[in-house]
């Protein structure tokens, strides 16, 4: 599931105005029984809280065009990496580049752009809960 922050915010019946109060309510999302539970914030990024942990994805920065798609193309993003069973911050960092790239143009992300690869170096990932696990860097 990927409600927006305004959405979660009416879900858990309060304002979300500090990134701890996102992620407790994204925690309480995942906790209620959705097993991938993502907080979009728009050009601030997005927060992810799983079985595999609680991260936080900062995408690059872009001219923006057109925003339609990009939730749509976040997920497909994720979707593909979980489903191949990529590590988190592989699979954040990809959807979060994709979506990047997604609301450069009119349509859906493009991996082959002849610039993702930047794209992917300039989305910062980072675990937020304070379990490591092996083979899980950012």
């Amino acid at each position: 599931m990927k409600p927006n922050e305004h959405e979660l915010a009416a879900w858990a019946g309060a304002p979300l105005e500090t990134r701890e109060a996102q992620r407790q309510a994204a925690r309480r999302l995942h906790r209620a029984g959705v097993e991938e539970a993502l907080l979009s914030l728009g050009g601030e990024g997005l927060i992810w809280v799983s079985r595999r942990g609680e991260w936080l994805a900062e995408p690059p920065r872009v001219s923006v065009v057109n925003t339609v798609g990009a939730g749509d193309t976040l997920v497909a993003g994720m979707l593909h990496g979980i489903l191949a069973d990529q590590p988190p911050a592989q699979v954040l960092r990809f959807a979060t580049a994709l979506a990047a790239d997604a609301v450069r143009h009119v349509g859906v992300g493009r991996p082959g752009a002849a610039d993702f690869s930047e794209l992917l170096q300039q989305t910062r990932v980072q675990r937020l809960d304070e379990t490591t696990h092996a083979g899980e860097s950012a």
